[in-house]
């Protein structure tokens, strides 16, 4: 008795489908790929750490423009009990309600405002984005301390930043832990110079 290892005419058609829908779905990701790259050539990124400043100058028409420079200080990881017990419900501000196992970040930044009018802290900070390169993790930040409305010419504020995150990945062994020994960033801008704040949690 032999084995017959040739497929059957079903068995054929459904290997043929495979293989034309995996070539399609690769041809269709090198040719986004190729836009994309040919839309947003060769973007730099430029990284500020502890102890060193950033320049940032956005000029965006009848909301921001600055000539600031920027200094990441520090940033904290909390769980929902230690952030409430450190921070007031009014600091938090739409991060004050969340789930029992909801985690956060505070971050601590210098903003020295390098031009001759005041900036408003506010508008500068709507244009910051926290992200990781570490899960994809990404959000907006809430500015803590509201009593500090502007940054005045020749002068140095300490801003603080909050933001929830989501540190659970794909692996989901000691993801809590991996997150919190990996670097996490403030964007500024992202083309074509990507201003990068880097932050080493605590």
């Amino acid at each position: 008795m032999f084995y017959n290892d040739r497929l059957s005419g079903k068995e054929r058609k459904q290997k043929i489908a495979l293989i034309v829908c995996a070539v399609v779905v690769l041809a269709v990701w090198l040719v986004l790929t190729i836009r994309i790259n040919t839309i947003f050539p060769f973007k730099k990124i430029e990284k500020c750490g502890y102890g060193e400043w950033i320049n940032y100058t956005p000029d965006i028409a009848d909301i921001i423009t600055a000539d600031v420079s920027i200094s990441p200080v520090s940033c904290k990881m909390y769980d929902r009990a230690g952030i409430l017990k450190d921070y007031t419900k009014e600091q938090l501000g739409i991060f004050s309600e969340g789930k029992d196992d909801s985690d956060y970040l505070v971050f601590t930044v210098d903003i020295k405002n390098n031009g001759q009018e005041a900036v408003s802290i506010n508008r500068l900070a709507s244009l910051f984005i926290y992200c990781t390169e570490f899960n994809g993790d990404s959000n907006s930040l809430e500015r803590m301390n509201t009593d500090i409305k502007t940054v005045a010419s020749g002068e140095t504020q300490r801003v603080q930043f909050v933001t929830n995150i989501k540190y659970k990945d794909a692996w989901m062994v000691n993801s809590r832990q991996r997150y919190a020994e990996s670097d996490v960033y403030i964007v500024m801008s992202q083309y074509p110079l990507e201003r990068r704040m880097v932050f080493s949690i605590e």
